[in-house]
């Protein structure tokens, strides 16, 4: 049931998550009082990648307590390291209960149905033009990104984990609802994720030829699903399309007044604050006021001064952070890939994982994944109930006989 809930709560009620996490430790309380397991755990926190990702957030961690003390940071900044030192902290736990993929599969399911039928709600009853969920709208579309990429990841979860049980169809279904929810919320970068996707696994990772047939056939889903959403919703899929297009061709005029001119606008100011400060930056959730002092010195325009973040993960990390500062934002990304890449074609686990997180990855391109709480939530998550998951499958009966040898 923990399992089954915990997608649901990533998307529509962020509190749910820690009650979830409650749960998981009082059933692992009652689980080590009636077994004696606690060697079993020991072992599994000394498990070699499990190590060397939580080094990562412990230097996260340890950056952000320097960022606040010298570089005045906001005290906040310190909340995505402990968040993230407490959920991965929690994994070898985890383990212990065997959580099961195919509740985990269920729940990503529900999940991206309820977010498809929230999206239809505010685009078609609410007249909201990119829906935004739960995720508000403070800037326009800056709760539609978050809102399109986190469904678009859970409904990618939802088809891995429901293959893997033998519910192709099922699962499809639910990466169908993802897109569909990505979308309605006019989510570039997440589609954009997608095709990375996709090369990645081309280049990298498919193990044998694949037929021309099956890939006609997934063109032409991708393309009915768009044909009907687009007769759905009068043309506004492909306005969009147009929109970008039209956006493009303004940059290369050398007119930077559309929504991806602006992006561009703050990627070079982040390069320029690098520049200024390349070894440890200006300081974690310190961009806005780089931005405003770029401005008064007549490097930026005055219309990208509202934003807190550089729309980029990567480029803001060497603006805030300097190298130190991107060397561990590319290991909270990159060590967890390493360690679901080891026995990618054994566990369906390992799987989910490396999958969820090089999507993140590439959602990082064209936006912040660490700025808002939802994202941040999900991406931990997804990772402790990975490892979690990917340990019990692989390291139990190893550990168990290491336990009962003399």
């Amino acid at each position: 049931m923990v399992l089954l809930a915990l997608p649901v709560f990533v998307i529509f009620w962020l509190p749910g998550v820690w009650v979830c996490l409650v749960v998981m430790l009082f059933l692992y309380h009652s689980y080590i009082n009636e077994s004696n397991y606690l060697d079993v755990v020991k072992q599994f926190y000394r498990v070699g990648h499990y190590k060397y990702i939580a080094y990562s957030y412990i230097a996260y961690l340890a950056f952000s307590i320097i960022s606040i003390l010298f570089f005045s940071s906001p005290l906040q900044s310190i909340d995505n390291a402990c968040i993230f030192l407490i959920w991965l902290a929690v994994s070898p736990l985890m383990a212990i209960l065997k959580p099961s993929s195919y509740a985990l599969g269920y729940g990503c399911l529900a999940a991206v149905v309820m977010a498809s039928l929230m999206a239809a709600i505010q685009f078609h009853f609410l007249k909201i033009d990119r829906p935004y969920g739960t995720y508000g709208a403070v800037f326009p579309g800056t709760g539609a990104i978050k809102f399109g990429d986190v469904s678009l990841l859970t409904g990618i979860l939802a088809y891995i984990l429901l293959s893997e049980n033998n519910l192709r169809l099922l699962g499809a279904l639910g990466a169908s609802l993802g897109f569909m929810v990505c979308l309605y919320a006019g989510a570039r970068g997440g589609m954009f994720a997608v095709l990375l996707c996709v090369l990645v696994w081309y280049c990298f990772i498919k193990t044998q030829k694949i037929a021309i047939r099956n890939i006609f056939i997934a063109i032409f889903f991708v393309g009915f699903i768009i044909f009907i959403l687009n007769m759905l919703t009068d043309n506004h899929i492909l306005s969009r399309v147009r929109v970008t297009m039209i956006e493009f061709l303004n940059i290369n005029k050398n007119n930077f007044s559309t929504s991806i001119g602006t992006r561009f606008q703050m990627w070079r100011a982040a390069v320029i604050i690098f520049e200024n400060n390349p070894v440890f930056g200006v300081g974690l959730n310190n961009f806005d006021d780089a931005l405003l002092a770029l401005y008064k010195q007549h490097s930026v325009p005055r219309s990208i001064i509202i934003y807190s973040h550089a729309h980029n993960e990567y480029l803001c990390a060497l603006a805030t952070g300097g190298i130190v500062g991107f060397t561990i934002t590319l290991s909270l990304f990159f060590l967890p890939m390493s360690f679901f890449k080891t026995n990618y074609h054994e566990s369906v686990w390992a799987k989910s994982g490396f999958w969820g997180v090089c999507l993140i990855v590439f959602f990082a391109l064209t936006d912040c994944v660490f700025d808002r709480r939802m994202t941040v939530m999900t991406f931990i998550v997804l990772i402790s109930i990975c490892i979690s998951g990917n340990m019990s499958k692989n390291n139990m009966a190893t550990l168990k006989n290491r336990q009962a040898a003399p």
